[in-house]
């Protein structure tokens, strides 16, 4: 679940930490039951009808190799992912997380945080 401090202040540093809000996912799998697939969901953080996902893949028949962490963003009005991308270790999944974070935000406010230097637009002109 989304902190409450999201819900008050949009653009808070603390409420969009994408490093904490990636490790208190990736720590909340271990505690969730797989799913038919094998793998393990939970949430990173949600905007809107948006939701960042952290996805574990771990079939017993899949290749050490391939890649067992992926990060999404899934729309739940559309009812499927908007974006996926596929990651070797966390570190690559705090990038991924940044970048699909920034483009929730984009789609659900129309505009990112005031350090981008994109102006958000006023509520005439949504």
């Amino acid at each position: 679940m989304m902190p409450a401090v999201c819900l008050r202040d949009p653009w808070s540093t603390r409420a969009f930490d994408p490093q904490r809000l990636l490790v208190q996912a990736y720590t909340r799998l271990i505690l969730l039951p797989a799913r038919a697939d094998g793998s393990k969901m939970a949430v990173i953080a949600r905007f809107g009808t948006r939701d960042i996902c952290l996805i574990e893949t771990l079939a017993a028949d899949a290749p050490p190799e391939s890649v067992a962490l992926r990060v999404e963003l899934y729309d739940r009005a559309r009812g499927h992912a908007v974006e996926s991308m596929a990651c070797n270790d966390l570190e690559e999944a705090e990038a991924a997380t940044t970048e699909l974070m920034e483009d929730a935000r984009e789609a659900v406010f129309g505009c990112l945080p005031p350090s981008s230097g994109q102006p958000c637009a006023d509520a005439a002109g949504r």
